[in-house]
């Protein structure tokens, strides 16, 4: 690749007003290191992919505010280097994240509404399927992917019923997904730590997924107890 493409792209930064658009520290250093990250995919990658410059791109758009972190289109960034242990296991890593995702359950309660069912396959007259209303916070979650899908194994994550208005869903998905985003740490090779979103009739499943380890019994419980005080 020509210097002058390299060059390009190691022009982008950080902008320094960042810290009090998003309010956050943690999202900051999230986003640096994804702005890293997209740098090396773009230099290595990006002659022959456009996409890895638009991934780059997108990372500067919303450091400079131009672009917000969204949910329904999240930032997806392959870790080109190995990971010597994940941000979400480290010190109280995962008390604070289920500290914050327990303020988003506590601020949303009052949309909860009662359970109820609706018709399902294959006959809808004499089957019926669950329809949640409850707002929850849940660990080490195995989630079908059904006949043709992936099984996804949620290490954290947030239940939310059926039932609950589709745009509270929304709010509640957004205000979790900039959570979940700092530890986002995915990677091609084995998926890394990387944020998922699933829905369902149920319920759906907003969280991190990890294919390699999840959370003993004891920080089960208490990440649980956390969220769902």
């Amino acid at each position: 690749m020509d210097n002058k493409f390299i060059k390009r792209y190691s022009d982008f930064s950080i902008n320094e007003s960042y810290g009090s658009v998003f309010g956050s520290e943690a999202t900051r250093k999230a986003l640096l290191e994804k702005l890293e990250q997209a740098k090396k995919n773009a230099e290595k990658y990006g002659e022959k992919n456009p996409s890895y410059i638009t991934i780059l791109e997108r990372v500067q758009n919303i450091i400079d505010g131009n672009e917000s972190l969204d949910w329904k289109n999240p930032l997806s960034i392959s870790n080109p280097d190995p990971v010597e242990e994940y941000e979400i296991f480290k010190g109280r890593n995962s008390d604070a994240l289920a500290e914050r995702l327990g303020e988003i359950i506590g601020k949303y309660k009052q949309h909860e509404v009662k359970d109820s069912s609706v018709g399902a396959a294959p006959n809808s007259a004499t089957f019926r399927a669950s329809v949640g209303g409850f707002i929850r916070g849940a660990v080490n979650v195995r989630s079908s992917g059904g006949y043709y899908g992936v099984d996804r194994n949620y290490i954290i994550c947030l239940q939310i019923g059926g039932g609950i208005p589709s745009e509270i869903k929304d709010q509640i998905k957004q205000e979790a997904y900039e959570a979940f985003f700092v530890f986002d740490q995915y990677n091609q090779s084995n998926g890394g730590i990387s944020f998922d979103e699933k829905s369902g009739t149920n319920y759906d499943t907003i969280g991190l997924t990890c294919s390699e380890y999840s959370f003993n019994k004891t920080a089960e419980d208490r990440l649980n107890a956390i969220m769902n005080k």
